[in-house]
């Protein structure tokens, strides 16, 4: 990538930083200042006061400077301390806002966009090019070395500058040797030389140490996946303990492990032998420097103290320098970290369609009608769905069966629109539902799909989805499915955390209380609409049986929609809709449907019928 692109993703980044957090580079630029004088206003008023004590100076200006020394350290140390404690405080908040932001984005995404791999694949990218350089979350901390090698190489030139120009006395032919320009010249060249030379070192070992832990990014994947994820979490410690999935992990850990020590080997042997090559030539510039600057105040070219200043700033000027070129290399590293970032959070966000507003009455489902409906996933070809007609009246109680694979939790995903469809209109009351204000139609509608999500907050704020709740309503709501038993014994109630991620005394419920829990949120929501995908799935035939006996008091008179591979529910449903391979193949009530021995609704259910006979 050329530099003007990297520069632009720079520039870029800090932009995005400021953004998520203003004035958090600011903190850390006020950091780095402080930070880095203090070392130099050290080196220049302790070569004032041994100056002062060579000279015979009265006690009392030496203690005044010891005095203004102890005080400059103390003031600059205050300062220092109270801009890394507030640092500290907002690279915390920028973090959380930076893993929170990345966390909306994908709320703020289309659910098509959302469900697509490539999307998955990206945002993986996204954390593991953050892991190799650092990304968005180091960017800050990169700048803040660039800009203290910066300082560093300008402070320490200023206070170097009259080495090279400062006459001794006397005028013997050595004297002027050692002081003419050229002499000067040739100490420059060396310092510069073991300058350059430490920075392409450090930049060699840079990118050989990006590089190798490039090639380990495989092991990093697993990594994050079975220590971060997956081991952490203490619901999947029954699986481990009972399939022994423990020497899996290790065995798996440990082959990638070997990988690993072999490319911190690489690393280790370019370090020894870069390292062994700049301490070499140190050796030889710190001999030269010394023997330089030692010769001058021998002369008389300046006064004893002043080689205390002299060493420590060109010592200075010479890490500051390869730390600025390592700098240089890591930033332009991490570009492609930035760039992978930006196209994650560049990915389309789910555009606002339709413009019927509350205004528009949905309070009441007349109608709802599929015509010519077909649909297929973004990126392939195969139609999941195919010109599917369907009209369910408003109060109806509509059942949708078939295999796995026959389309029905896409029908809902559409009528959810989740996804638009390919071909055909669904309309609500007559309108297309695509024509409807986004958050007027979430109003619409509740869904419980099967794959639902309780959190481990208490559990009326489960039932709600919001901090506050309605006590009553959500009692009421888990009544009808069957839960106020369970919620009877619960000590604290509706204000019992769930899972004991918050609350060591949460409460873990089984799969069939939780799937309660969820059609009770169903039930709370109340719109005029309830979508409900195998919504007892996990409930023991008994409690299924309650819950299709009281089926007309929940639903009362909503229109609802539902999903199951227990024909046995059908039976409670006005009309039923037999899906095969995309297609309706039948439609009708229970009785109507299972008089056809030839159709695919008996089939079904004459092979259930006989477990329940």
């Amino acid at each position: 990538m050329k530099t003007k692109k990297e520069f632009a993703f720079f520039v870029k980044g800090l932009r995005e930083i400021r953004q998520i957090s203003p004035g958090y580079m600011l903190y850390y630029a006020f950091a780095v200042f402080f930070q880095t004088i203090r070392p130099y206003v050290n080196l220049f008023l302790s070569a004032r006061i041994i100056n002062g004590i060579i000279r015979g100076e009265s006690f009392q200006r030496l203690l005044t400077l010891a005095l203004i020394t102890v005080a400059a350290n103390f003031l600059i140390e205050v300062i220092v301390y109270a801009f890394n404690h507030k640092l500290s405080l907002e690279r915390d908040k920028f973090v959380k806002r930076y893993h929170m932001r990345m966390s909306m984005k994908m709320t703020h995404m289309s659910y098509a966009a959302l469900e697509d791999p490539e999307t998955h694949r990206l945002k993986q990218k996204v954390r593991e090019t953050r892991n190799l350089t650092g990304g968005i979350l180091d960017l800050p901390g990169q700048l803040q070395k660039l800009i203290g090698s910066l300082l560093d190489i300008i402070f320490s030139v200023s206070m170097t500058v009259t080495l090279f120009f400062t006459p001794g006395v006397g005028s013997t032919s050595f004297l002027r040797l050692l002081t003419s320009p050229w002499f000067s010249v040739i100490v420059c060249g060396f310092i510069l030389f073991n300058v350059f030379l430490g920075m392409v070192s450090k930049t060699a070992l840079t990118r050989k140490t990006q590089a190798v832990f490039t090639d380990g990014a495989d092991f990093n994947r697993v990594y994050e996946y079975y220590i971060g994820n997956y081991l952490l979490d203490y619901k999947n410690g029954k699986d481990i303990r009972i399939y022994d999935q423990e020497s899996v992990i290790q065995s798996e850990y440990s082959g990638l492990l070997e990988q690993v020590k072999k490319l911190i080997g690489r690393i280790y042997r370019s370090q020894l032998f870069l390292s062994t090559i700049t301490t070499v030539t140190g050796v030889v510039l710190n001999f030269i420097i010394y023997l330089y600057i030692g010769l001058k105040a021998l002369f008389g070219a300046f006064a004893a103290g002043n080689i205390v200043q002299y060493i420590g700033s060109i010592t200075r000027f010479s890490s500051g320098m390869a730390g600025f070129a390592a700098q240089l290399v890591t930033l332009r590293e991490n570009t492609f970290a930035l760039q992978t970032y930006f196209q994650f959070m560049e990915l389309p966000e789910e555009e606002k369609t339709g413009s019927l507003t509350e205004h528009t009455d949905l309070s009441k489902i007349n109608s709802i009608e599929f015509e010519n409906v077909s649909f297929a996933y973004p990126g392939t070809s195969q139609n999941v769905l195919r010109s599917i007609n369907l009209k369910v009246e408003g109060g109806q109680k509509i059942a949708i069966v078939g295999a796995n694979g026959s389309g029905k939790t896409t029908l809902i995903k559409l009528l959810c629109r989740l996804y638009s469809p390919a071909e055909g209109t669904i309309r609500i009351n007559g309108t297309d539902i695509q024509a409807y204000d986004t958050e007027t139609y979430s109003k619409l509608l509740t869904v419980t799909f099967q794959d639902f999500k309780l959190f481990s907050f208490r559990l009326g704020q489960n039932i709600a989805g919001e901090t506050e709740y309605d006590s009553d309503k959500a009692a009421k709501a888990l009544e009808l499915v069957g839960f106020d038993e369970r919620l009877a014994e619960l000590k604290d109630g509706l204000e019992t955390f769930l899972n004991r991620d918050f609350d060591a005394q949460g409460v873990e419920l089984s799969g069939g209380e939780a799937q309660k829990v969820a059609l009770a949120r169903a039930l709370y929501k109340n719109t005029p609409l309830v979508i409900l995908d195998e919504p007892t799935s996990a409930l023991d035939p008994i409690a299924e049986y309650e819950i299709y006996s009281r089926f007309n008091q929940i639903a009362q008179n909503r229109t609802v929609i539902f999903i199951s591979h227990r024909l046995s529910s059908c039976r409670f449903c006005d009309k039923i809709a037999v899906f095969d391979n995309g297609e309706i193949l039948q439609y009708g009530s229970h009785q109507e449907l299972v008089k056809d021995r030839d159709g695919k609704y008996y089939e079904l259910w004459n092979a259930q019928a006989q477990y329940y006979t």
